[in-house]
């Protein structure tokens, strides 16, 4: 059944035809999403973001949240509900604000956008490895390797 998941009497449908058709609700996989709009975060319409983000962020909560109901009511009680993430959270592309911070990371500025690297002192790049100075111990030439007899 075509449903529009950011709608929450379109998702009410669904999951009551559901129920009425096949008794039960067991497994409910989120995975609809959408890409929105590609862009630096100034150039992109709030409206076109706001359409993604109820597609992919309110869309998977309004069928957690039905689909629960229904596994809470049935009898036997329960269900799984599995939550198919994103890409974008994980590897978020230039451009793709609108679509990897519903997925729960903030995509990076557009490269024109990004600050410069700290500098130190010398004008080498600053980073906390280049900070650190704990080093693990050397391994004794005579310490078996992990896994190793």
């Amino acid at each position: 059944m075509p449903t529009d998941v950011s709608d929450p009497d379109s998702v009410a449908e669904l999951f009551d035809r559901g129920a009425a058709t096949w008794g039960r609700v067991d497994l409910l996989v989120n995975n609809a999403g959408v890409f929105g709009p590609a862009g630096a975060p100034d150039e992109i319409p709030v409206g076109e973001r706001r359409s993604c983000v109820d597609t992919n962020l309110t869309g998977a909560f309004l069928c957690a949240r039905a689909a629960f109901g229904v596994m809470r009511r049935q009898d036997p009680r329960g269900g799984r509900i599995i939550d198919n993430g994103s890409v974008s959270a994980h590897s978020p592309r230039p451009g793709s604000i609108a679509s990897a911070a519903p997925a729960g990371r903030p995509c990076p500025p557009a490269p024109a956008a990004r600050p410069a690297p700290a500098r130190t002192a010398s004008g080498a790049p600053w980073s906390w490895a280049a900070r650190s100075t704990a080093r693990p111990p050397p391994r004794s030439p005579a310490a078996p390797r992990h896994g190793t007899a």
